[in-house]
């Protein structure tokens, strides 16, 4: 079904490589706090493409801190 729902669903990916991980894990020094920022990056870039107000973040995402993440940027989302 994944490639169903790729076809038929907007979505953005956000691919973070070892050093890129590293150099965020550094300035973060929280693994909450990273894989938030890669949430609010990945409904940064999906929100340029789609207009909505709503949106799914996986499992181990942080709903605060992605919306604090998304509000420093000036976004909004319910």
């Amino acid at each position: 079904m994944a490639p169903d729902i790729r076809t038929i669903c907007p979505h953005s990916i956000i691919a973070i490589g070892p050093q890129r991980y590293t150099d965020l894990y550094v300035k973060t020094r929280n693994l909450t706090r990273l894989l938030a920022w890669g949430h609010a990056k990945a409904l940064e870039t999906f929100m340029e493409k789609v207009s909505c107000r709503r949106a799914i973040a996986d499992q181990f995402g942080d709903e605060r801190l992605i919306l604090s993440a998304l509000q420093e940027k000036g976004r909004t989302i319910t």
